[in-house]
């Protein structure tokens, strides 16, 4: 080919970016190197002078533990014991769960759960063996750490499984 010859040769001009004015003709900052970048691993630490600031990711950081105990391991034991105590997994149902949360000097997730058994559902069972199947929930529930068991009642009348818990 011929030095002379432009037939084939790429010609680029600097491209001129679209909208570097508003609409009243001022001037919009094409340097974008003072914004937040999100794939950059070193992000900016926000920081304030004054303030509990630090709380908002302290408090995040612990109700996601708190919901990881609650769902991965309370919620769990608590099912494995109703099944050994009704004898089948199709023999509860899971009736209504509420929490409430509270933050001092710490997060904390108050949780009242119940599950309805109908095989519990009886007129004529001892007060003795109610007894002995609430502290067995209990007894499968209280090695999880850090969680304070308020109350574990079964009323035979309705066949619901009443457990409040703190965690």
């Amino acid at each position: 080919m011929d030095e002379n010859n432009t037939e084939n040769e790429t010609i680029t001009s600097p491209v001129k970016p679209a909208n570097t004015t508003t609409a009243d003709n001022i001037p919009i900052a094409l340097d974008s190197s003072n914004q937040a970048d999100p794939i950059n691993d070193n992000p900016e630490v926000i920081q304030f002078q004054n303030g509990n600031f630090k709380l908002i990711d302290q408090v995040s950081d612990a109700l996601s533990q708190k919901r990881t105990t609650i769902v991965n391991t309370v919620l769990p034991l608590i099912e494995a014991a109703l099944i050994e105590l009704s004898g089948n997994s199709g023999s509860y149902s899971r009736k209504d769960f509420n929490c409430s949360f509270s933050i001092t000097n710490e997060v904390k997730v108050s949780v009242s759960v119940i599950y309805n058994i109908p095989l519990f559902i009886s007129n004529d069972v001892p007060k003795e063996n109610i007894m002995h199947d609430a502290e067995y929930i209990l007894n499968k529930i209280k090695i999880v750490r850090n969680v304070i068991y308020t109350k574990c009642q079964i009323d035979c009348a309705t066949g619901d499984v009443s457990i409040d818990f703190i965690c």
